[in-house]
């Protein structure tokens, strides 16, 4: 039930910290130019709590007036000043298998990354880019073989977790986007965009990913045996696509990095 980390919003001088499964919210006095002043400044409640899904992986927006967090299986956006919060996206709706957002096991164990989205940075003023986008991994684990694990609480006997086993099938990721607009303090007109070109088939994990700016899309791909490693660029206006329209596998991904070491394989 302890603070193990928190994260500062510099231009807004606002604290995020997650405690016992929900969010609090502090901000910082910057207006006093005595450095011994007393600083002292309280915690509010801002999203999640008893009998609620734990609030998970928590980020400021750019602009430091919403907060997006990962809870049972899927991204939620919170608005700071009415504390309004809304599902942004709903890849558990079909199939409780699947994520939106959070990183696999594999990925947290093996590859050190701890996070499934990433906030699009603000686009300049006047652009014609939509106000809001986040970038997600989508995570299907129903090619997993699922771990039964029985506990001592007799309220909650029996967990199901799917782990890995070497040589099997790992959890297939899928990159997407949500562009949305906030206008209305919580996320409103949610378009879910997919690549308009489907991965290559040798691809079996998506390592790393992040934003250039608030168009440009890298993404880091790498094969099963760890040989091919490929750097892309995706463009969110040329390279996106609605998520129920049919991919095309002839278009390409512009490449950035393209290595290969068949030899490590042998």
């Amino acid at each position: 039930t302890g603070i193990t980390s928190f994260f500062f919003h510099a231009p807004t001088h606002q604290v995020l910290v997650p405690h016992a499964g929900s969010l609090k919210l502090g901000k910082i006095n910057s207006e006093s130019s005595d450095a011994k002043e007393d600083s002292t400044w309280v915690l509010k409640h801002l999203s999640g709590g008893p009998g609620k899904p734990a609030c998970m992986d928590p980020k400021f927006s750019p602009e430091g007036r919403h907060v997006c967090f990962h809870a049972n299986g899927d991204l939620f956006i919170v608005d700071i000043e009415s504390k309004q919060e809304k599902q942004l996206t709903h890849a558990r709706d079909n199939n409780e298998s699947v994520t939106a957002g959070s990183p696999e096991f594999v990925m947290q164990e093996e590859f050190d990354r701890y996070t499934g989205y990433w906030w699009a940075p603000q686009s300049p003023a006047g652009d014609s880019t939509p106000t809001q986008a986040i970038l997600y991994i989508e995570v299907d684990e129903s090619p997993i073989h699922p771990f039964v694990i029985t506990t001592s609480d007799p309220s909650d006997l029996i967990h199901t977790h799917r782990f890995p086993r070497v040589g099997e099938a790992n959890a297939v990721s899928s990159l997407r986007v949500a562009q949305f607009s906030l206008a209305a303090g919580v996320p409103e007109e949610i378009t879910i965009l997919k690549p308009r070109s489907a991965m290559p088939e040798w691809v079996e994990y998506v390592v790393r990913a992040g934003w250039i700016d608030h168009r440009r899309i890298w993404v880091q791909l790498l094969d099963r045996k760890h040989t091919k490693l490929q750097l892309i660029l995706l463009d969110l206006e040329q390279d996106f696509e609605p998520v129920d329209a049919q991919t095309s596998d002839s278009a390409q991904f512009g490449t950035l990095l393209l290595e290969e070491h068949p030899k490590l394989g042998s």
